[in-house]
């Protein structure tokens, strides 16, 4: 997904649900790069090694724990931080319609081709239509990337204008398995002025994801030899990463700022499309890291990043506070366990950061984002994450 990122929350609705058969603990799918002259691993039995949360676990030359890959299985495994639903409109006329589309990415071992069919429902409940996804595969290996066809055919047959709550059940046509199902919104505003009734663009309400974070590493982290902590967060609209600071506190005492160095920029987007008003519609994934929070994964990292924290010396509680030009707008909290890791929560079972990370919810603040307070607190992840603590 969070990255996906997403960074994402699920919270139930009724059968709403990802369904796939996930290990508990989800697994890595790059080799970080080592120093092969001074690291020597040794297989501890599985039943040894507790892992925290998208790892396995080996031990050093120097007898503390790090983090190794494992190959990807041939059970797909559904990412929940890269799924996104959208909607696609077009203008005949000035009379819009749109047609809705879903993409997400799949970690496995691409040991066979994936056949997957989205079925669309109408507000009633009442079947609209159904597709087959496309697949292709990503640049990063075993994963796989599926999402609507483009189908000027369907669009033509199916689109609509009506407004109101959406749903969709993606299968595994071989096996016949459903693999996601969730609902979604989707909003219009007008494209001209005056408005006119029957010109609009149409879009789907994200602002559920304000209030879903992710902390974890993604795949930039596995070709460093230094492995960051990072942040990932949504925000609303076009803002400039210079206007950032995020802020890490452990047990109440400051330790870094990205001001003293760190990392924030812009991942990903959605509703690229509303471009009349990003601040209602358009979305920005932020991923946030300090240079000197490091987890220790390998023998000299010591001698290479003398100022730096380790997690594994302060195990314990951690607040990050983002700072926009100065004001506080996001609040969010992790544990790093007594080896340094992210340990597993009650959620990383809906969503599998394959590497090394939790979802948590996150505290929205002030009025940087112009946002729909029903939307942000009602349907997180289209309706999927049971008992999610919602940050408002």
């Amino acid at each position: 997904m969070i990255t996906t990122i997403l960074l994402v929350t699920l919270h139930s609705f009724g059968t709403a649900q990802i369904k796939i058969g996930i290990p508990k603990v989800p697994k890595i799918n790059e080799q970080p790069r080592q120093d092969q002259s001074k690291q020597v691993e040794t297989k501890e039995p599985a039943q040894n090694r507790p892992g925290p949360a998208g790892s396995t676990q080996t031990k050093s030359a120097a007898g503390y724990p790090k983090f190794t890959y494992e190959e990807a299985t041939s059970t797909p495994k559904l990412l929940g931080t890269t799924i996104e639903i959208s909607v696609k409109t077009e203008h005949l006329n000035e009379v819009s319609r749109f047609i809705p589309r879903i993409s997400f990415d799949s970690y496995f071992d691409k040991s066979t081709v994936l056949r997957y069919v989205a079925e669309w429902t109408k507000p009633n409940g009442g079947q609209w239509f159904t597709e087959q996804l496309d697949a292709s595969n990503s640049y990063r290996e075993a994963f796989t990337s599926l999402k609507s066809p483009y189908d000027d055919a369907s669009f033509k047959q199916n689109a609509t204008n009506v407004l109101g709550t959406y749903g969709v059940k993606v299968t595994d046509s071989k096996s016949g398995s459903v693999v996601f199902q969730g609902k979604f919104r989707v909003a219009k505003l007008p494209m001209s002025d005056p408005p006119k009734p029957t010109y609009s663009l149409f879009y789907v309400d994200q602002d559920w994801s304000l209030s879903v974070g992710a902390v974890g590493l993604d795949f930039d982290n596995w070709h460093s030899d230094q492995l960051n902590p990072s942040v990932f967060l949504w925000f609303k609209g076009n803002l400039d990463s210079k206007s950032f600071e995020a802020r890490l506190f452990h047990n109440g005492a400051m330790v870094a700022s990205t001001d003293d160095g760190g990392y924030v920029n812009s991942q990903r987007s959605r509703g690229e499309d509303c471009f009349l008003q990003p601040d209602v519609c358009s979305y920005k994934l932020w991923k946030f890291y300090w240079t000197n929070f490091v987890i220790e994964n390998n023998d000299y990292g010591r001698t290479k990043y003398p100022r730096a924290t380790f997690t594994r010396d302060k195990p314990g509680d951690y607040t990050v506070k983002i700072f926009y030009k100065g004001v506080q707008v996001r609040e969010l909290s992790f544990t790093i366990d007594s080896q340094g890791f992210l340990p597993a929560n009650p959620w990383a079972q809906y969503m599998p950061m394959v590497y090394g990370g939790v979802i948590t919810p996150v505290k929205i603040l002030g009025t940087l984002d112009k946002r729909n307070p029903a939307g942000s607190l009602t349907e997180p992840l289209y309706g999927n994450l049971a008992n999610f603590p919602l940050g408002k």
